[in-house]
């Protein structure tokens, strides 16, 4: 939120939440020297940074499916595993009928962290209407882009 202050963007919306398949509190894990290793920790890790409580809520119970209409909506999606667990609740509420695109990444080690696996990715975002847009590059990790058929 303080980058949307600091650039004075007006047309940015920031939920100051992450959104997961249930409503629940769950054990984060961040390291204060590089912000993009935060991720959830699963029941069976420990975490060797420092950690802290966070709120996930279901994208259902926040009504985000009415707070996306009538806008131009960009999703970027990098939650260290859980992407399929955040897209998930998304379709199942709605919401992911009134985004433009998806930025989501992709790291098969990241998402078996879940039980999860990249072709369920792809299969869900083809089932909800959407395009891959750069495709599978047989990498192991890399940021995909699903493009929404309706807005393409």
């Amino acid at each position: 939120m303080r980058n949307i202050s600091l650039n004075n963007l007006s047309n940015v919306t920031a939920f100051n939440f992450g959104i997961g398949s249930s409503t629940r509190l769950v054990e984060f894990e961040f390291r204060p020297d590089h912000s993009g290793a935060a991720a959830i920790l699963t029941t069976n890790e420990t975490s060797y940074a420092r950690s802290a409580t966070a709120l996930f809520v279901s994208a259902q119970s926040i009504d985000l499916e009415r707070r996306l209409e009538n806008k131009t909506v960009l999703c970027k999606i990098d939650v260290e595993g859980a992407e399929l667990q955040v897209l998930r609740s998304l379709s199942d509420c709605g919401a992911l009928a009134h985004i433009n695109q998806v930025f989501v990444e992709i790291d098969p080690k990241h998402l078996a962290r879940f039980g999860d696996e990249v072709d369920c990715i792809y299969k869900l975002m083809e089932t909800n209407g959407f395009k891959a847009m750069t495709g599978r590059r047989g990498q192991n990790h890399y940021d995909e882009i699903f493009e929404a058929a309706q807005f393409s």
